[in-house]
């Protein structure tokens, strides 16, 4: 169970992550979460793929 808190409808609390990334209340995009590693690898089970590149892709950059 995810958690979430939205600075639009000032709702927050649990609910069942499934990718979409909108406050699951009024659907603002301005949402937070709080993922358990295992409902992120869930959904997105690239996910640390993906974040690796992207480290990899700021280090090169910041290296110019």
């Amino acid at each position: 169970m995810a958690r979430f808190r939205c600075p639009d409808c000032r709702a927050e609390g649990p609910f069942e992550y499934d990718g979409t990334m909108a406050c699951p209340s009024c659907g603002s995009a301005r949402v937070q979460f709080a993922l358990t590693i295992e409902e992120l690898l869930d959904v997105h089970p690239n996910a640390f793929d993906d974040i690796d590149r992207e480290i990899a892709e700021f280090e090169t950059l910041t290296r110019h």
